[in-house]
């Protein structure tokens, strides 16, 4: 994981234990976006200042791959770890992006999306049906839209988790999706935490339902499913004034559940 003081951490107890794997002194400049694949060679990869970066041992050595660097984390392709997909400027076009050669060109990837040059972008792959994609937008109109695609990047809307303006709240608002039920979650209002249990229906809207709430003056932002299987996310606090959630960001918990959200554990990190 990236955390805010810019540092890479691993864990492999499920977030009990953490060790950083230095890539700012490896590297010389503190990593600003961070990627990951899941199927081998199981590269990771971090966007700086200076360029793109690639590792495929761990985090121990790492290779220049280009001087292109998204605007956002990397999503690796489970069946061509050689495709990756971001968002990002190209020229005149902002939005989302794809790379078919590891990094080293990217084209424009976000056809049917509608409100370009947004905010943020967070883009998944389904890791059971490996050609649908979702695409979780936060227009630079305030709203929020989430998408279904698949390659080469071809986009339909369905039920967004949120409505109108999730203010305040981080630009990547946050999604993930438990590989064992299907279940797709994401942050909604007033520190809700939503899933949506038909996020492949092709005839029905797509529809959510509350997993847990955390009250106004939080957004839970999800990170990813992960072995228990558990679920990751970093529950973000705001300034809440009169009953209303204003900018201030007063802080943030990296939280465990492993029964679907019904209870949380706090993980610390170094």
């Amino acid at each position: 994981m990236l955390d805010s003081w810019n540092r890479v951490l691993r864990s492999t107890n499920r977030g009990e234990t953490w060790t950083d794997l230095r890539i700012s002194q490896t590297l010389g400049v503190a990593p600003l976006t961070l990627g990951g694949g899941l199927t081998p060679p199981f590269a990771l990869w971090v966007g700086t200042t200076n360029g793109l970066y690639t590792s495929t041992d761990a985090g121990a050595t790492w290779q220049y791959a280009s001087g292109y660097v998204p605007d956002m984390g990397i999503t690796v392709a489970f069946e061509d770890p050689a495709i990756l997909w971001s968002s990002g400027m190209l020229g005149s076009y902002s939005g989302v992006i794809r790379s078919t050669d590891r990094g080293l060109n990217w084209g424009q990837a976000g056809l049917g999306i509608s409100d370009f040059g947004s905010l943020g972008y967070h883009i998944l792959i389904h890791p059971r049906y490996t050609n649908t994609l979702y695409a979780l937008v936060w227009g630079r109109r305030g709203v929020v839209s989430l998408y279904r695609g698949q390659s080469p990047g071809l986009w339909s809307p369905i039920t967004s988790p949120i409505v109108g303006n999730p203010f305040p709240a981080p630009s990547l608002l946050g999604l993930a999706l438990n590989a064992s039920d299907g279940t797709l979650w994401a942050g909604g209002v007033n520190g809700a935490l939503l899933y949506s249990p038909n996020p492949l229906d092709l005839v029905n809207p797509v529809v959510w339902q509350e997993a847990t709430v955390f009250g106004p003056g939080y957004y839970a932002q999800p990170l990813a499913w992960g072995a228990g299987p558990s679920l990751y996310i970093t529950l973000h606090r705001y300034t809440v004034q009169d009953g209303v959630p204003n900018y201030p960001h007063t802080g943030a918990a990296f939280l465990r559940s492993d029964d679907r959200g019904r209870t949380w554990r706090q993980l610390v990190l170094p």
